[in-house]
């Protein structure tokens, strides 16, 4: 496993005949479990999460927690990508909570899963305060 504790994972905005652009991308968090800090846009989870994790050894089925950053798809849209392998609880701020919601919505997955936080909240997560 990598020693590293955190890692920039680029993920893809889009795919043409040239190859991947890049936009956004997410944070894994690596501990006992997984933190992911976004999970980035539809295909992050299949072109870039899953991959790398693969890369340092590890698995999808050991994210834990996802936290959002905002709540823009390109930030949360690889959510039910990683839903296929894994039941992290998703956390993102109370004012973005509802978009999540409506992600849960339309793809089919519990929003019990979804978990609110406030401004300046200190989050414990794979045995660290966020």
């Amino acid at each position: 496993m990598s020693q590293e504790i955190f890692h920039h994972i680029p993920c893809p905005w889009r795919w043409d005949e040239l190859g991947p652009s890049y936009f956004t991308g997410a944070v894994a968090i690596l501990g006992k479990t997984i933190t992911l800090v976004d999970a980035g846009t539809v295909d992050s989870p299949e072109r870039a999460i899953v991959p790398f994790l693969g890369k340092v050894g590890r698995k999808v089925s050991d994210v834990s927690d996802i936290v959002l950053t905002h709540g823009h798809g390109d930030h949360f849209d690889g959510i039910p990508g990683l839903l296929e392998v894994s039941r992290p609880t998703i956390h993102v701020h109370e004012l973005d909570k509802p978009k999540v919601e409506d992600l849960a919505a339309r793809t089919g997955f519990s929003p019990s899963i979804i978990e609110g936080f406030t401004d300046k909240q200190i989050l414990r997560l794979s045995g660290r305060r966020l």
